[in-house]
């Protein structure tokens, strides 16, 4: 029993990942950007971007806290950070990525243009 506990968890865990990037995916297939899209789902129904490059962020300061594994945790950054650019030009679309994660885009298409043409 003490077995399958863990199993069970594991198992819905990834179970409920995979449910978040599909409605990541969704979205993206959709034309819906939204900060923190994954930048793994966009890939997979985009494609690859026409271009990349970097950036550096606005210096910013961040102060982080949390409890888990019973012990407090504090953090904090000040200062820049690198950013991915990709560039899908038949979309007339540029994303900003930190990480995996989507935080900026700069589009003159609308929701509905950035949607694949009809099967």
């Amino acid at each position: 029993m003490r077995r399958i506990i863990p199993i069970a968890f594991i198992f819905l865990l990834l179970i409920g990942c995979q449910s978040g990037m599909e409605k990541h995916r969704e979205q993206a297939r959709q034309g819906l950007l939204t900060l923190g899209l994954n930048r793994d789902a966009i890939l997979a129904e985009w494609g690859l971007p026409d271009r990349t490059s970097v950036m550096s962020s606005d210096e910013f300061m961040q102060i982080s806290a949390g409890w888990g594994g019973g012990s407090g945790r504090f953090g904090f950054f000040k200062g820049r950070v690198m950013l991915d650019v990709w560039d899908y030009e038949s979309k007339d679309t540029t994303l900003v990525f930190q990480g995996l994660r989507l935080i900026g885009w700069k589009t003159g298409k609308t929701v509905k243009e950035l949607q694949p043409p009809p099967k």
